[in-house]
């Protein structure tokens, strides 16, 4: 029997499930002494006179695992109590800890430190990692919560739970606004009937908190996030997947924007995420066999995404470099169930990493005319191949209004794309038409959201669209018969800002921008010349897409004859250069006889490779910035 790892904390949950296991008689119960109480920390070999009931639970681990059993998480700390209890000690306790065990194991991965050094060390000697593993004499365990730790960790409120309909209300609010952009979170993991990560559960608290509809009297995300962030450090969770899944969602805090300096933003928490991630491998392909196989490459994209988006509201380098990574695109098979939010995503996936790729562009003025085209011709096809499947679907959804709104969100980042690939070149210049009515689009999208109250609902990220937006449609004031227009959308630009703001701090400076630069552009006065109209090129991004939205479209929407000089945009797009939008990306390496992973629905563009980012690059002081200097 291999020697066990400390038992940090042992709860009488545990015990009351096993004991839920069958009828068990009065002779047949251990008694359970004071001195083991909530968050009594000792080594193991000090608990066996308990009884078989925590022995047993290990044992029937170990040998379903075949490895040592770290401890278990406990839950529900909060109503635990401390005096004595009766349960079950016979050989009856060995079947209900198994039955125990096989659920609650069944979602905590053991997982080995991946290096990769054998790619770069050997040769005429060959060289194995297996070769420098850790004997069972030096194995490192990750440090196990010390009692002063445990102590300042209750004197914390770590590990309270608000009460029963307040957790039922965050949960659902995680669920409909939160996981389908993070869909890391296993239902089964949150089910109250098996021990859960007290740590998982702050972080999804912490995430339905920022997007609920409802006043939480008992307590603010703040609270939720110092929890999380207090057991992410000192709370010792063996499961190093549900730490990063932890991480991924303390995101959704983020107190300032990126001109203050802190540890609580939404970049260090990806960094620390992204880190954790190459330390356990997620950034290679996992075997086709493997149990977790659906879930490692759902986080792994997760966090690609949240990369990228991050990186585009603050100006700042990526994390990740995908040239690292040999992960394929993200496939529906990744997913226990083939539905709109699995294929929504794909699609996130997809406009995100383009989003990235931009906007990296235009940090390392690496804006090529290939480059530009290659982006066009990619965002173009994810338009017209994406979003009419996306909207079909919709309309069949029992959720048809939260599908909606998910899908209004993707076109804001798509229309984003469009107004930073067509920004003005130079200060002062007349601005490209396809940015004026992208960011008219934009301002016509976040009126909806003012209209039906979903501001709520969005991510930190959606307080930089409205910056982006916005100093396009400074240009747009510049033109007499824009001018009322475009003052108006700026108006829902602000109201949105201020709106967020109450949600998130990160809106202020952008809100702060735009008032300033609205004064400075009344000064320049009205542009010279004719106003720019959309040549059929440029007009082929929109079309297709409600033009009800876009107040601009009647002035410079369209034209009959395509126009040039005078619109700041070059015919850089040409639609004969599009791929065939049938083409399909798909696995290479399945193995015999076994059906490759079809990557049909929002494919990763290949062609985007020479884009991947690394880590040059350059950031600026405030949500945005970037997008000024030109």
């Amino acid at each position: 029997m291999p020697e066990y790892e400390e038992v940090s904390i042992v709860t009488l949950d545990v015990f009351r499930h096993i004991q839920k296991q069958g009828n068990y008689e009065k002779d047949e119960m251990l008694l359970v002494e004071r001195e083991v109480r909530l968050c009594d920390a000792r080594p193991l070999h000090q608990l066996q006179k308990v009884g078989c009931g925590v022995q047993t639970i290990y044992e029937e681990a170990q040998e379903v695992h075949q490895q040592p059993i770290a401890r278990a998480e406990c839950v529900n700390l909060c109503s635990l109590e401390s005096d004595t209890a009766e349960l079950a000690g016979s050989s009856r306790v060995s079947k209900a800890a198994s039955d125990f065990t096989e659920g609650f194991f069944e979602r905590v991965s053991w997982e080995e430190s991946y290096r990769g050094r054998s790619e770069y060390l050997g040769g005429s000697v060959p060289f194995d990692e297996n070769m420098v593993k850790p004997g069972r004499e030096t194995t490192y365990t990750n440090p196990k919560a010390s009692a002063t730790d445990l102590q300042m960790l209750r004197d914390q409120g770590a590990f309270e739970l608000p009460p029963i309909p307040v957790q039922t209300e965050l949960m659902a609010s995680f669920d409909t606004h939160c996981a389908p952009w993070t869909p890391v979170v296993d239902p089964k993991w949150l089910d109250e009937s098996a021990p859960r990560s007290m740590l998982l559960l702050q972080a999804v608290f912490l995430a339905g908190s920022r997007v609920s509809k409802a006043h939480l009297d008992y307590g603010s995300s703040e609270v939720f996030y110092r929890r999380a962030k207090l057991l992410f450090f000192f709370g010792g969770c063996d499961d190093p997947l549900i730490s990063i899944v932890a991480a991924c969602l303390l995101h959704w805090y983020n107190p300032v924007g990126p001109e203050d300096v802190s540890t609580d933003t939404s970049g260090f928490w990806i960094r620390t995420a992204g880190a954790m991630a190459f330390q356990i491998g997620l950034h290679k392909e996992p075997s086709p066999n493997s149990r977790d196989r659906g879930l490692r490459r759902r986080l792994w994209w997760s966090l690609v995404v949240r990369d990228n988006i991050i990186s585009v509201g603050v100006g700042r380098p990526r994390t990740i470099n995908l040239r690292d990574s040999d992960v394929l695109p993200p496939s529906l098979n990744d997913f226990p169930t083939n539905n709109f939010k699995s294929q929504l995503f794909l699609a996130y996936c997809t406009i995100s990493k383009l989003l990235g790729d931009t906007v990296e562009s235009h940090l390392r003025q690496e804006i090529s005319r290939q480059r530009r085209v290659d982006l066009e011709n990619a965002v173009y096809r994810w338009a017209k191949q994406v979003i009419p499947r996306l909207r079909s679907s919709v309309a069949v959804q029992e959720d048809a209004a939260i599908c909606n709104l998910e899908v209004q969100q993707l076109l804001v980042m798509y229309f984003v794309v469009l107004t930073i690939l067509h920004r003005s070149p130079t200060p002062g210049s007349v601005p490209p038409a396809a940015s004026l009515v992208a960011s008219s689009f934009i301002a016509g999208i976040y009126e909806e959201f003012l209209l039906r109250d979903e501001l709520r609902y969005l991510g930190p990220v959606f307080a930089f669209y409205p910056l982006c937006a916005g100093l396009s449609l400074l240009s747009s004031c510049r033109y007499t018969h824009l001018q009322s227009t475009a003052e108006h959308e700026l108006t829902v630009m602000k109201l949105s800002l201020q709106k967020l703001s109450e949600r998130w701090l990160s809106a202020v400076g952008p809100l702060r921008a735009l008032n300033k630069l609205a004064e400075k552009v009344r000064d320049l006065g009205p542009f010279e010349g004719p106003s720019p109209t959309l040549d059929p090129d440029a007009a082929s991004f929109f079309e297709g897409f409600d033009t009800k939205l876009c107040k601009q479209w009647q002035a410079i929407g369209h034209s009959s004859e395509p126009t040039s000089g005078t619109t700041g945009i070059s015919s850089t797009c040409t639609m004969a250069d599009i791929q065939d939008p049938n083409d399909a990306l798909r696995s290479l390496d399945a193995p015999p006889g076994q059906q490759a992973d079809t990557y049909d629905f929002a494919s990763l563009d290949v062609s985007l490779d020479p884009f991947s980012n690394n880590w040059e690059g350059a950031g600026f002081d405030w949500s945005g910035s970037w997008l000024l200097n030109v």
